[in-house]
């Protein structure tokens, strides 16, 4: 892990998100087990494409375990069931493209790599965004603080990796 930056970041987000977000002394075996599970990952693929959509879906089931999760079980709007392309950055809620509207531009879009209905250009940065726009709202904002320095690091590297 030493040798690659944005493993080595991602593992260090991981640690930073951990010690800030969770609760002192209550159990938190859900997500003990989805992190361990995540660690094995990062042993297993070098490749940040591979591991790192698994690494999103572990801060999605963060806040799911800490009572905050997305509700992308269906569009908010007509509440059909199917392919989500965006998500409320208000209310965490799934919206289908075709009924965006004229909100299309204020909703955070939903990559592919996290249940969405088309593949985007930059996938990884478009879910950094999405997730971290959540922790961000629903976990340091309630402690009066800022996203984790090594979280915003992490987005920073997958950005200039694949804008380069």
């Amino acid at each position: 892990m030493l040798d690659d930056p944005v493993k080595l970041s991602a593992l260090t987000c991981v640690c930073a998100l951990l010690e800030q977000a969770l609760p002192e002394r209550e159990p938190q075996e859900v997500i003990y087990n989805a992190t361990s599970a995540l660690f094995d990952v990062f042993h297993l693929s070098d490749d940040c494409e591979q591991w790192l959509p698994i690494y999103l879906k572990w801060e999605l089931g963060m806040l799911e375990a800490l009572g905050f999760g997305l509700d992308l079980s269906r569009c908010a709007v007509s509440g059909e069931s199917g392919q989500l392309d965006y998500v409320s950055p208000r209310t965490g809620h799934g919206v289908q493209a075709a009924h965006a509207g004229p909100y299309k531009e204020r909703l955070l879009a939903l990559p592919a790599c996290l249940g969405g209905g088309r593949l985007l250009d930059n996938e990884l940065e478009a879910g950094l965004q999405l997730t971290g726009h959540f922790l961000q709202k629903h976990i340091y904002a309630l402690i009066h603080k800022d996203l984790p320095q090594a979280r915003i690091r992490l987005a920073y590297l997958v950005t200039s990796r694949y804008n380069s």
